[in-house]
């Protein structure tokens, strides 16, 4: 990990300005100033000092939540560590200006970025300290191009003039300019020029003298882009909607002669008013576009071309600005409400959701692995190699992750959902997320697909539900007709992808379809879990509970709910309880002794509504949410522990208990969950599940959420673990909580140990 170093003094007084102000602090509070007759508790001052430092300092608000944890091994404090965390997983920290940010550019040998304001001002920012004053050109900034070492400096005005920057002064170079570039040696300044004489390219050579030629070739209106590296500049069309265009060409200096074309529009089925901006690398090696279904990159020196997975969404109604990083390995989206740093160096389309970077206003990469986006005032610094708590990330080809399994004990795990480009196949992949080198690879390959019309069910297709035992067995459960079927690696996701397009019809079924197991005679299955023990819990509609020896489907134990019709179940992680719900309504039933508890839960709307509850198993408890609020039961359902009016995420779907935390994670549609406690059903947190509509499953101290977001499947594995988050918020730190911080951050002794890493 690389060392970071951080600003103490200035970051910890801003931080208690801030808790000031935001009421968490007393005004006037001196370091170390004993006995608050009012004041919070020092857990809670801990807190919510981390969650203050969170948006600003992430090393800061880690130490300061691990503090609390340790005082206080508790829900809420175990909440604070994974909201703090989350917040943390790219943001690295933040500065602010004098002004607004007119924009921004890459100083790419020595990892810093050049900031203009609105007012005119350039400064030099090296992600560590305060920005340095380059200079300042008197007026608002649309274009900022800079040499590698950010030492020469080119601006362009609002009016069109080039404003150059070096060695303290700034002069006017040319005017009527279109575009900007600077060379990284700072040797050369190139400008397209569009006056009454037509359209030209203009290049100076910088190191030549005031006296020197400047080189001139006149353009038509294909190009309105420059880019400039020490040997060669490229000219493109590619900073607006691509259109037919999408061109590039490269011309030597100093002959300006034509040594390459391109265009990085991807084939004749490329939907171009899907497309947002394509944009060109720094210094001008490589060219992109961004599409929702492809990306398609290529480099500028040698035609090298390759693809990589699009966004996912049309964006061409709320993006503010593209950027590509300097070497072509990353590439930002800026968009309106989310924003995604996306690595093209993952075959399969991965990327980082920027939590915060909303309505950026300018980005630009310092290096490969950061980034800056600014917002008004506000630099923000993203780094990717910080640690996260999110330890495993793969991609599937699987279109719409809906359903999700894992074995007892957590190694392997199954997602479920649509086969891309079709109605109906469905696909399952099993993965091995063991710790071992290949941990996250297809166990032993993508499942088959069963081909058929989905089943409508509860406003839900839901052809099969897919559970998985200990060893890695897939099995696919008919929710139509209780049918298990044995999901055998036959073949591969990609063959299964071109036999679709080929077969058709009782063809297709006769090779790809699972081979039946087993029938269980239930219909319209509701819940399917492999328990602790390695039986098949299944829990139809109808109230019918079967326990099954998964192998030979020998039934074992069975009972029947009265009431119903059922509109959602679950099954306990040890399968001694089975819930069902409908409304406001939720019963518990034993399938050992068929003894079944009911309650009619009253919160939030009061059972008004037609929201139908959402169901989620602990260790001890159940908790249920629906339109309104969060009930907590006891598992056998005897008894309501806690009910909440709270709001809870939009699209409720998805209820995941981390085992031995008292926490339980709610989501929705969107990839934001909440954090709730099963004590009181109150909201304690927050976190980003890094993928759309997500489905939760909490297994063996992790967190596993399994969707699809920005047009990629993913599959996530966070350590939810005391262990793990402490580790991870020492890691991200990178130092030592210091005495200082301590003693502005609340009024009591610090510990006699402040290492972050010490035994506790």
């Amino acid at each position: 990990m690389r060392p970071r170093t951080r600003r103490q003094g200035a970051v910890a007084c801003l931080a208690v300005a801030t808790l000031v102000a935001a009421g968490v602090l007393p005004a006037g509070l001196a370091p170390a100033r004993a006995g608050w007759p009012d004041a919070p508790s020092l857990v809670e001052s801990l807190v919510a000092a981390a969650h203050a430092a969170s948006a600003t300092d992430a090393d800061r608000a880690a130490l300061l939540a691990a503090e609390a944890y340790r005082l206080e091994p508790s829900a809420r404090t175990q909440a604070a560590l994974l909201s703090v965390l989350d917040a943390a997983s790219l943001l690295s920290r933040e500065v602010v200006l004098d002004d607004e940010v007119a924009a921004m550019a890459s100083a790419v040998d020595t990892g810093a970025v050049l900031v203009a304001t609105a007012g005119g001002d350039v400064v030099r920012w090296d992600l560590s300290g305060a920005p340095e004053p380059v200079g300042s050109v008197g007026g608002w900034v649309t274009e900022l191009t800079a040499s590698g070492a950010g030492t020469t400096v080119a601006a362009l005005g609002a009016d069109g003039s080039v404003h150059l920057l070096r060695d303290g002064a700034s002069e006017t170079t040319f005017t009527s300019a279109l575009d900007v570039a600077v060379s990284p040696a700072g040797r050369w300044l190139a400008a397209i020029i569009e006056d009454d004489d037509g359209r030209r390219l203009v290049v100076q050579d910088l190191h030549a003298g005031a006296d020197a030629a400047v080189l001139e070739h006149e353009l038509d209106d294909t190009y309105d882009s420059v880019d400039l590296d020490d040997e060669f500049v490229v000219l493109s069309a590619l900073d607006s909607r691509l259109g037919d265009q999408g061109g590039w060409e490269r011309r030597s200096l100093p002959g300006l002669e034509v040594t390459r074309r391109g265009s990085v529009l991807p084939d004749s089925t490329y939907d171009a008013d899907l497309a947002a901006s394509a944009m060109v690398s720094p210094h001008g090696h490589w060219a992109a576009s961004v599409h929702p279904t492809l990306t398609t990159v290529e480099s500028t020196s040698d035609g090298e071309r390759f693809t990589r997975p699009g966004t996912g969404a049309p964006l061409t109604l709320d993006v503010r600005t593209v950027v590509l990083s300097p070497a072509g390995t990353r590439y930002l989206v800026v968009r309106d409400q989310r924003n995604y740093l996306f690595d093209l160096t993952s075959e399969t389309g991965n990327y980082w959701e920027l939590q915060g970077a909303v309505a950026a206003d300018a980005a630009a990469f310092a290096d490969e692995d950061r980034v800056v986006t600014a917002q008004g005032r506000v630099l923000t610094l993203w780094d990717t190699n910080l640690p996260v708590p999110r330890t495993e990330i793969r991609e599937t080809e699987v279109a719409a992750l809906d359903r999700q399994a894992v074995a007892p004990g957590g190694r392997f795990l199954v997602a479920a959902g649509d086969e891309p480009g079709s109605d109906a196949v469905n696909l399952a992949v099993t993965y091995d997320l063991d710790d071992t080198p290949d941990a996250g690879a297809e166990v032993p390959a993508p499942i088959p697909a069963r081909i058929g019309a989905a089943v409508e069910r509860h406003g839900a297709e839901d052809t099969w539900l897919p559970v998985v035992t200990k060893d890695g067995t897939t099995l696919v459960v008919e929710a139509a007709d209780g049918t298990v079927r044995e999901a055998r690696a036959t073949a591969s996701v990609s063959e299964l992808s071109d036999a679709a397009d080929e077969l058709t019809g009782p063809e297709f079924e006769e090779i790809y379809t699972p081979p039946v197991r087993y029938e269980t005679g239930l219909r319209d299955v509701l819940g399917a879990r492999i328990t602790s023990g390695g039986r098949l819990v299944l829990a139809a509609a109808d109230g019918s509970v079967r326990v099954l020896d998964p192998r030979t489907g020998r039934v074992r134990e069975e009972a029947r709910l009265s009431g119903g019709p059922w509109t959602s179940a679950e099954v306990s992680p040890d399968g001694r309880h089975v819930a069902f719900g409908t409304g406001a309504t939720v019963a518990v039933v034993d399938p050992a002794t068929g003894r079944s508890e009911v309650q009619l839960l009253k919160f939030g709307d009061n059972g008004t509504t037609k929201a139908e509850p959402v169901l989620g198993f602990g260790k001890d408890e159940l908790v249920v949410a629906r339109s309104g609020g969060v009930a907590v039961l006891e598992a056998d359902g005897s008894a309501v522990r806690a009910a909440a009016d709270v709001p809870v995420p939009f699209g409720m779907r998805s209820i995941a208990v981390l085992p031995g935390t008292g926490i339980a994670v709610l989501a929705g549609d969107s990839s934001l969950a909440f954090l709730v406690s099963v004590t009181t059903g109150e909201r304690i947190g927050e976190l980003s599940t890094q993928v759309g509509r997500p489905s939760l499953t909490a297994e063996a101290g992790w967190l596993l959420a399994v969707g699809s977001d920005a047009g990629n499947r993913r599959v996530v594995r966070r350590d939810t673990s005391a262990s793990g988050l402490l580790a991870t918020a020492c890691a991200v730190a990178g130092r030592d909580l210091s005495v200082e911080e301590w003693s502005w951050t609340v009024a009591a002794p610090p510990p006699s140990d402040l290492s972050c890493d010490r035994a506790w």
